[in-house]
């Protein structure tokens, strides 16, 4: 290489990594928007791929043909009516229940009265031997409920006045959402080409890190989200059933919980049936016990098998660590950055250890099938579909 050639290299990858610097500052605002776009590209992409291939409709010459344009815009048109419209009309009902049941504890205007749930909590207690002594005040402890309540309306109060002054920033992400949506749905397999293209990696190396990738990403949403809440609106009929007040809240709430693993619906399922069985409503109680352990744990154990890919698969602990810490480094979207980080992590050693050892090399495109995290003596053949 001549010294003029190296100058002009090392030039160019000074300009490059500034470059990158500044476009990162750019996009930094709508980080999130854009790799939201990104994970609903990857679910999205069957039905826009389905949607393509539907022959020409229409009469005569007045025929309507599924281009990129047409298809790309009924994918993300069923996709705010099946999903993001229900789910804000949803929130709002829940946000305004939320409020009137914080008021109606606020001021003791409760089914549930004081003295039953103050009896329950110091009954609980007497069965721990080293708090079997304390006796609970009947009006302190209902003066705690009071603040409590008022306490968190206060927060909920803070909480919309935030959002309305941060609607501009909201409406300006979810166009950012929408419009890299829209952008990439049609040219996405050209995006993982130009992708393979750049790496210094070996192509069918950088082509395993992005199938596994994307099947973490369809794993994860369909095996936590979606499943969520499907368990969540199952728990909410139930709910409905047994007469529990402000059931689209405790709905919601049994969706979020459900994405949590090991604890789940039951922190919410266990203490209903409790306090139901407590007031003497011992129907209410059956009802809500079937509900989950008739249904809902059974739908667990059956589709989570069947929406989880093999190849995607994190064994418990893996699993738990990746999605407590993604939440913990990234929010809520952690849980679905932090599976796909550990899960590429695992894949790199197994990559290294067949591919980059010492040992004969074999070619990349043969980890397909291989489990991740498995024993690098032994070979796994693909899973069975």
């Amino acid at each position: 290489m001549s010294g003029n050639n190296l100058q002009g290299r090392i030039f160019f990858y000074i300009v490059f990594a500034l470059l990158a610097f500044l476009t990162f500052l750019i996009i930094r605002p709508f980080l999130a928007a854009i790799l939201l776009a990104l994970i609903t590209v990857v679910l999205l992409r069957p039905l826009y791929v389905w949607l393509s291939k539907r022959k020409p409709v229409g009469f005569g010459r007045l025929r309507i043909t599924f281009g990129p344009r047409l298809t790309t815009t009924l994918t993300i048109l069923i996709f705010l009516l099946v999903l993001i419209v229900p789910l804000v009309l949803i929130s709002i009902a829940v946000f305004n229940q939320v409020a009137d049941f914080l008021e109606e504890v606020a001021s003791l205007e409760i089914e549930i009265t004081i003295t039953d749930l103050a009896a329950a909590v110091e009954d609980a207690l007497q069965q721990i031997p080293t708090l079997s002594e304390i006796n609970i005040d009947e009006d302190a402890f209902a003066q705690f409920l009071q603040d409590a309540a008022k306490a968190i309306l206060t927060w909920l109060s803070n909480l919309a006045i935030s959002l309305g002054s941060t609607l501009p920033a909201l409406i300006i992400g979810g166009l950012v959402f929408l419009i890299v949506l829209a952008t990439l749905l049609p040219t996405f397999d050209n995006l993982g080409e130009q992708i393979r293209e750049v790496s210094p990696l070996d192509m069918d190396v950088s082509q395993l890190y992005m199938h596994r990738a994307n099947l973490m990403v369809s794993s994860v949403v369909k095996g936590v989200f979606l499943l969520a809440i499907l368990q969540g609106l199952i728990m909410g009929v139930f709910y409905w059933l047994a007469g529990i007040p402000f059931a689209p809240f405790w709905t919601l709430l049994s969706m979020a919980f459900a994405i949590l693993p090991v604890v789940g619906i039951s922190f919410i399922v266990l203490p209903m049936a409790l306090i139901a069985l407590i007031t003497g409503n011992v129907t209410a109680a059956i009802l809500v016990l079937i509900g989950f352990y008739v249904f809902v744990n059974p739908l667990d154990i059956l589709l989570r098998p069947r929406l989880v890919s093999k190849e995607a698969y994190l064994n418990f602990t893996l699993m738990l660590l990746a999605l407590f810490g993604g939440v913990q480094l990234a929010g809520l979207l952690g849980l679905i950055y932090g599976p796909v980080i550990m899960l590429l992590f695992l894949t790199s050693i197994d990559i290294y250890a067949q591919f980059y050892s010492r040992r004969a090399p074999e070619t990349p495109a043969d980890l397909e099938g291989v489990e991740v995290g498995s024993t690098t003596s032994e070979r796994i053949s693909p899973p069975e579909e």
